[in-house]
């Protein structure tokens, strides 16, 4: 449970079958917002993801159905086009590629109602999927859709600001990737600016045991769920995590990691 003086959130698109810097992300905190109301990118990870294969990175993608105006497909209204069998497909995929894998029959036998399912939006897909993984690893941090978060204005940082405040967040831990625009201005944007502490997540993905030759990094989660048994994942995923960044080290560090 959170403490009462502290409460650290983070906010994240819910992205399909997602790597295993999310999950490291999702057992830092003590809330996680899925960030479902906004729009999905094109060839993002929104709807796809890696697999390893004897060939090398495989994509598994889930086709949705796209709205007249692509700014309003978001991933709460996203629909799934359940007229191309994709999950059948997946299913082979994997069986194919992991069917020699450690942990091959528990998720098998686990994954294949999970993806037989039938889902509305890619949200509800995705987090779906995405909960019950971490059920698997044992995390047990509390979530909410920032679609259900009624009345939150604003665009880029301006509405996490928001949510922070709704969710009456101390403190806010970032992905890495979001600094590009909210340290435009000044450090921790205008989430710093409401008086929360902005940090960013310090992630060196972890090496482990896989398939199929050489080491291949930023895969979906699977990979490693595939790989090894209950009880060691959450361990390997914890292994990568280094110190948040402070906001106001973050322009520091990116240059550091760019030279």
């Amino acid at each position: 449970m959170p403490s009462l003086n502290k409460r650290t959130i983070a906010i994240m698109q819910p992205t399909y079958m997602p790597w295993v810097g999310l999950f490291d992300l999702y057992d830092q905190v003590d809330v996680m917002v899925w960030y479902d109301d906004v729009q999905i990118v094109k060839r993002s990870w929104d709807c796809r993801n890696r697999i390893k294969t004897l060939k090398g990175e495989q994509l598994l993608t889930v086709p949705v159905f796209k709205n007249k105006n692509r700014d309003n497909t978001k991933f709460n209204n996203a629909s799934i086009n359940y007229e191309q069998n994709w999950s059948r497909k997946h299913l082979q995929a994997l069986r194919l590629n992991y069917k020699k894998s450690l942990n091959f029959e528990v998720m098998d036998s686990w994954l294949t109602p999970i993806l037989q399912e039938k889902y509305e939006t890619i949200a509800d897909l995705n987090i779906s999927i995405i909960e019950r993984f971490a059920n698997y690893l044992n995390i047990e941090t509390p979530s909410v859709r920032s679609s259900e978060l009624n009345n939150i204005s604003g665009s880029k940082d301006e509405r996490l600001a928001n949510i922070c405040k709704r969710l009456e967040a101390t403190d806010y831990l970032s992905p890495l990737g979001s600094g590009a625009y909210m340290e435009e201005e000044t450090p921790g944007g205008k989430v710093a600016k409401e008086g929360v502490t902005v940090k960013y997540q310090n992630y060196v993905h972890p090496i482990y045991e896989q398939q199929h030759g050489e080491f291949i990094s930023h895969l979906s989660i699977l990979d490693l769920m595939y790989n090894y048994k209950f009880g060691e994942c959450l361990d390997i995923i914890r292994s990568g995590r280094k110190e948040s960044i402070p906001c106001e080290k973050y322009h520091l560090h990116m240059e550091k990691l760019n030279k």
